[in-house]
Formats: C-alpha cells, structure tokens, sequence
C-alpha cells in the first residue's frame, strides 16, 4: 500500500495534471510489480493523510498485520517515524515496524 497525500490548493496550480497522473501510475505499476512476487498479494495506492488513511482503510478491511517501515532517527533508535508511532498506537491488529 502507497498512501498519497493530497497537494494544498495553493500549490496544486504550479504541478501538471499529467505529472499527478503519471505518477500515480508508475506507483501503481511498481506496487503491482512488488505484488506478483508474493502470494496473495496486490498493490494498492490510496489518498490521505498517510496515518489516518491506513487505519481508515484497516478497520474496513481487518487485516491480521500491518508492516511498516520506519526511519532511522538521529536522536535514538527507540524513536519511531511520526506515521509509524500512530499506526502502533491505534491499530487494532498487530503491527511490525521494519527499520
């Protein structure tokens, strides 16, 4: 899963609609293409704010896990990305942070 969030209304003007497009596209394909290589897998792309989106998405569909990544922080290793600590904090299945 690929959460794209949205462009503010002040900006939206100076980007291409064919480069959201495109973009959305080639994420689809890339996702698609990581997809085939597991079993009973599939490549999606959804709008949002990145936290809020997945565990919208994850109370409707109930997955049994989330995995997801985290970035190394300068100060400590216990720290976690902020969209990280939220999907730790409120899911409702049990989540693996990969760093």
């Amino acid at each position: 899963m690929h959460v794209v969030e949205a462009i503010p209304a002040y900006a939206l003007s100076y980007v291409p609609a064919e480069l959201l497009n495109e973009t959305r596209l080639g994420i689809h394909k890339e996702l698609g293409d990581l997809a085939t290589t597991l079993s009973n897998a599939a490549g999606l792309v959804i709008e949002g704010h990145a936290g809020r989106a997945i565990l919208d998405w994850t109370e409707t569909h109930k997955p049994d896990l989330i995995i997801i990544a985290s970035h190394h922080p300068a100060i400590s290793n216990i720290v976690m990305g902020s969209t990280a600590a939220q999907i730790v904090r409120h899911a409702d299945c049990s989540v693996h942070v990969v760093r």
